[in-house]
């Protein structure tokens, strides 16, 4: 799971799927190199809704990776009440 939301809202009042990695879609493309290793991987991209992720998942597969995108992102997951992690800025793990 890769999480191309911000920073910010990595960490924020939706928090982010566990086990997802943070790769802010603008840093993406710099970062390819990190996410190369799941190329036999299922990979699946989010953000807030799904917009950033469909963006991020034509960049993955131009790097030859085949990512899905999460429909709905971290919005329709709430709302589904699917279970989320939150990091404080201080580094400490909310729910």
């Amino acid at each position: 799971m890769i999480d191309v939301s911000g920073k910010d809202e990595f960490i924020g009042p939706l928090g982010h799927i566990r086990g997802a990695i943070n790769v802010p879609v603008d840093e993406l493309a710099d970062r390819i190199g990190e996410l190369t290793r799941f190329k036999n991987a299922r990979l699946v991209t989010v953000c807030r809704t799904d917009k950033r992720s469909a963006s991020a998942a034509n960049v993955l597969r131009e790097a030859g990776l085949d990512p899905e995108v999460l429909r709905g992102g971290m919005e329709a997951w709430n709302k589904a009440l699917l279970p989320v992690e939150r990091r404080t800025f201080d580094g400490k793990r909310g729910s």
